[in-house]
């Protein structure tokens, strides 16, 4: 762990459950090496969690 340079937990608001975005979220996570997770909220937004060197979680 001691790579991980960065964390960010992110809320996204808007049109975001059912057209596919956790699935856009992670696989653009993992394609920079990042770990975390994604997961909806009852409210209807996207909660992220991030980490990783801070390169890459700044892409």
């Amino acid at each position: 762990m001691d790579r991980l340079e960065k964390q960010y937990e992110i809320v996204v608001h808007g049109r975001v459950q059912g057209v596919g975005f956790r699935y856009a979220a992670r696989n653009q996570a993992r394609s920079l090496g990042l770990k975390g997770w994604v997961e909806n909220q009852p409210d209807g937004s996207v909660r992220t969690l991030v980490q990783g060197p801070r390169e890459a979680c700044n892409s």
